[in-house]
């Protein structure tokens, strides 16, 4: 018998991806092709129609398939596979809990469309380059810092 920790994901996720890589690139042919057919004004030959049907046949799978490669990236990452990827990132990287990353993530957003374009185009200012983030329970927010500076982000959505 296998036990859980046995099992190499790491295949079965690079297996996943290949499979979605290919049904993209095949559904990216078959949307040039249907183009070609509208760029002609034929919509109801039997090609089209075929072609029509094919790519919805594509998209089934491909809907089948997404949730299944982001729940072994997930599992691969230690992020909990209930969770929105990018909220599950910050959990994992700073130790957050989900409501805590969540704030995070929305405060950030919002916190972004106010920058000055030169920020905004800064990338030391991305989520992704936060040095540390953590949560002080006597402030009842959360400290975001940057190589250079750092933010409250406070649980009604403003920062300082």
């Amino acid at each position: 018998m296998i036990d859980f920790e046995d099992l190499d994901l790491k295949d079965v996720l690079e297996s996943v991806r290949e499979e979605l890589n290919l049904l993209y690139t095949k559904h990216e042919w078959l949307h040039g092709m249907m183009r070609e057919f509208y760029d002609s004004k034929d919509f109801e030959s039997e090609t089209a129609i075929y072609l029509r049907r094919k790519i919805v046949d594509l998209n089934v799978r491909i809907d089948a398939l997404r949730p299944v490669r982001d729940y072994l990236a997930n599992m691969i990452e230690g992020i909990p596979f209930q969770v929105n990827r990018r909220v599950g990132r910050y959990m994992v990287h700073f130790g957050l809990t989900e409501e805590q990353a969540k704030l995070l993530v929305d405060t950030y957003r919002e916190h972004r469309k106010s920058m000055s374009p030169e920020d905004k185009n800064n990338r030391k200012y991305l989520l992704a380059a936060a040095t540390n983030v953590e949560w002080v329970e006597e402030e009842k927010c959360l400290h975001v810092h940057f190589v250079d500076e750092w933010w409250h982000y406070s649980t009604d959505g403003a920062w300082y």
